[in-house]
């Protein structure tokens, strides 16, 4: 191959419609819903091969750990019928690189952190396992969210075109000695239709029509190397699928991904029934909402011991992502999000928010944002489950509380008497106090002082909202100022305010 290829290419020649609209020759802009089963790989696409794994090339580099959008149709954006995932584990084909070719058996294969349920009443993919099929001649679709040419960008939204089959012969004549038979070609002679830079790992598939409105979709190859886009007689070269399917598809998602695949005999199940931690685990929430550059932040959680437990990097800008973790009892973590550029995750100036959670606990116990490089917390989970700052000091299992017995004897409240209340609410506050409203954490800080300086409406709204001190609600950290709209333990003021302007 000589380095004019294009490794993972699609490619088509841009021309202008009738109605001025920006199109591909011999392809359009996809239909939100038309491929579910395609996944952006930010710079490579694959497809949903079973619920919890994704078929890609080889050439697209190890993603383990990273973020994928099952069922994408744009480029930098979750649409409704997409669905964010993570690669637990990527495994590429045994053989490939070898075999006298450097992109032979283009083949990966990633496992999903938990299952994707897509759409099938319309478009169903089938993992083609006939090595005779397709046929010289037959129409294959290809799609991808590349480039339109290799100086021109692509649109950002999921393009396909059609392109024939051209027999491996042929295709050896225009690619001397580099084409082998785990390889299949498509396109025209005269160009024009092709796979480009950036459509890397997507499926070329063999659409057939059922009659009934419904189509089966064969994969039969993936999009793997090309001499430029669209060019005549050069056409594009996909890793043939029904090559890989009995020697490393169904070994890897049956074997070592146990996966729940129709390929390995497994039925379909809830993807929601499948997160459960074990009797020695207790889990964790982590909550991460990127900013203007999502691809600067990743985050890990590792044992005292250094063992990682997970890890996580994103691509999706502005997006929220809720993760739950199972750690092991009895042992101490380490919680660490790091941002490359040094600006956490506060891109110009506009704050996002991670947030650590124990799910048997209401509070959350660590966020931020506005961390520059590295921010970490260490925490402990003790034998009962309980998150602890030190294992050496032993915490009692929670024991309920009795239940008191019934008593004709008054009830004594002990607490700040009426007087001592009200001489304590006639203090002014502290200017001083200073503190972030949650949901509001980019508009900076606020004080008691600002709160009372705001109008009755905006200030009983903004009263009940809570803060950054402890998550207590802003009128419990600042009584006073929220007293005068009837909030905190200062309310009375309300009514002393109301009977004065009678």
């Amino acid at each position: 191959m000589t380095s004019s290829f294009i490794i993972l290419s699609i490619a088509f020649s841009v021309v202008r419609s009738a109605q001025g609209q920006l199109r591909i020759a011999g392809g359009r802009e996809s239909a939100e819903g038309d491929f579910p089963y395609f996944v952006n790989l930010n710079g490579c696409g694959g497809t949903l091969i079973a619920p919890d794994v994704v078929l890609t090339a080889a050439h697209c580099g190890n993603f383990t750990n990273k973020q994928v959008v099952v069922g994408a149709f744009k480029s930098d954006a979750v649409t409704k019928h997409a669905e964010v995932r993570f690669c637990d584990t990527w495994v590429p084909h045994p053989r490939f690189g070898l075999d006298g070719s450097t992109v032979n058996n283009d083949f990966a294969l990633c496992n999903l952190d938990r299952p994707v349920l897509v759409d099938e009443s319309r478009f169903k993919l089938v993992v083609n396992e006939d090595r005779t099929t397709p046929e010289v001649a037959e129409n294959l679709i290809v799609m991808g969210m590349g480039l339109f040419a290799e100086d021109l960008g692509g649109s950002g939204f999921l393009h396909n075109a059609t392109v024939p089959v051209i027999s491996n012969v042929e295709c050896n004549s225009m690619y001397p000695g580099l084409i082998t038979d785990s390889m299949l070609c498509a396109g025209f002679r005269a160009g024009g239709s092709d796979s480009c830079g950036g459509d890397s790992g997507g499926p070329i598939v063999k659409r057939v029509y059922q009659g009934d409105g419904t189509f089966l979709d064969y994969h039969v190859g993936v999009i793997s190397w090309g001499d430029g886009c669209g060019d005549a007689n050069k056409p594009g070269v996909y890793a043939r699928t029904s090559a890989a399917v009995e020697n490393f598809i169904k070994d890897t998602i049956c074997g070592e991904f146990d996966s729940k695949s129709s390929l390995c005999g497994n039925g379909i199940v809830n993807p929601t029934t499948l997160f459960d931690c074990a009797d020695d685990e207790s889990e964790i929430e982590v909550a991460v909402e990127t900013d203007e550059y999502a691809g600067e932040t990743q985050w890990s959680i590792r044992r005292n011991n250094g063992e990682t437990i997970l890890s996580r990097k994103y691509f999706i800008n502005n997006y929220k992502t809720n993760h739950r973790v199972c750690l092991k009892k009895n042992s101490c973590y380490n919680f660490e999000i790091t941002d490359y550029h040094g600006d956490g995750l506060c891109a110009e100036n506009n704050c996002r928010e991670y947030q650590l959670k124990m799910r048997n606990e209401d509070q959350i116990f660590a966020s931020g944002g506005n961390f520059a490089f590295r921010d970490s917390h260490t925490f402990c989970i003790n034998e009962h489950g309980l998150r602890v700052r030190d294992l050496s000091k032993p915490t009692p299992r929670p024991t309920p509380r009795p239940t008191p017995r019934p008593t004709n004897q008054p009830t004594v409240k002990i607490g700040i008497s009426p007087n001592e209340r009200k001489r304590e609410c006639k203090n002014p506050e502290k200017g001083r106090k200073r503190f972030k409203i949650r949901g509001e954490i980019r508009k900076g800080f606020v004080t008691c002082r600002g709160i009372s300086e705001l109008n009755l409406r905006t200030k009983r709204q903004q009263c009940r909202k809570t803060s950054t001190r402890g998550t207590k609600k802003v009128h419990q950290v600042c009584p006073q100022a929220c007293g005068d709209v009837g909030l905190g333990r200062c309310k009375f003021l309300a009514r002393q305010r109301k009977e004065g302007n009678n």
